[in-house]
C-alpha cells in the first residue's frame, strides 16, 4: 500500500469497499473465505497430486473473485485489505475485511471436519 502510494501518488489503491450493505459484505466475505479454506483442506488432506491442487485452489480462488469482486472486493485475507487501509488512512470498512475472512475460514475448517466426520 506505502509503495502504491509512493510511486503513483494515489491514496485509494487497493483499498478494499463494497458496494452493498455492510453486513452483507460482511457475510459474503466469509462465506467466500470459507470456500478457500474447504477447497485447501480438500487438497492437502488427501494424496492429492501438486498439479490438481494447484488448479483447484487457483479456480476456487478464481471463481471466488469474479462472483464476490464487484460486490464485496473479494478480498479473502485481512493482510491484504490492512496494508492499503494503512496507507491511504481510509479505515471506513476495514472491519469487514477483518471479521469476515477470520470468521469464514473457522466456519470452513469446522464444516470440513464435521463432513469428513459424516464418511
Amino acid at each position: 500500500g506505502l509503495t502504491l502510494r509512493l510511486l503513483l501518488r494515489s491514496t485509494l489503491l487497493g483499498v478494499s469497499g463494497t458496494q452493498m450493505p455492510s453486513v452483507l459484505a460482511l457475510l459474503l466475505e466469509a462465506l467466500i473465505s470459507a470456500w478457500l479454506v474447504w477447497a485447501y483442506l480438500a487438497v492437502t488432506e488427501k494424496d492429492v497430486p501438486v498439479l490438481q491442487a494447484a488448479l483447484v485452489l487457483s479456480a476456487s480462488l478464481g471463481a471466488c473473485i469474479l462472483w464476490a469482486g464487484p460486490l464485496s472486493g473479494a478480498s479473502m485475507n485481512p493482510a491484504r485489505s490492512l496494508g492499503p487501509a494503512i496507507a491511504s488512512l481510509d479505515f471506513s470498512d476495514l472491519w469487514i475485511y477483518l471479521i469476515g475472512p477470520f470468521l469464514g475460514a473457522w466456519v470452513g475448517a469446522k464444516a470440513y471436519g464435521w463432513f469428513q466426520g459424516l464418511r
